[in-house]
């Protein structure tokens, strides 16, 4: 899903572009923190529950951004 939008984010308009880079970089960030945490506690439940939804709605964003598709 990330190459698909990576493939079509050049047709997007500036502003659109820009709100979703924003939008996905933050969701990568997060990740990444919970991925550390969980490395580092992995028997931390919530933390685990925390990085799942967050690739939860980095899917959502993703599949927003590629039935948005320019238009």
């Amino acid at each position: 899903m990330e190459e698909s939008y990576q493939a079509m984010e050049a047709t997007l308009d500036p502003n659109l572009k820009a709100t979703y880079r924003q939008s996905l970089g933050t969701l990568d960030d997060c990740i990444r923190e919970c991925l550390t945490h969980c490395q580092r506690q992995p028997a931390d439940t919530l933390a685990h529950e925390f990085l799942l939804n967050a690739y939860r709605a980095k899917a959502q964003v993703l599949a927003s951004a590629l039935q948005f598709d320019g238009r």
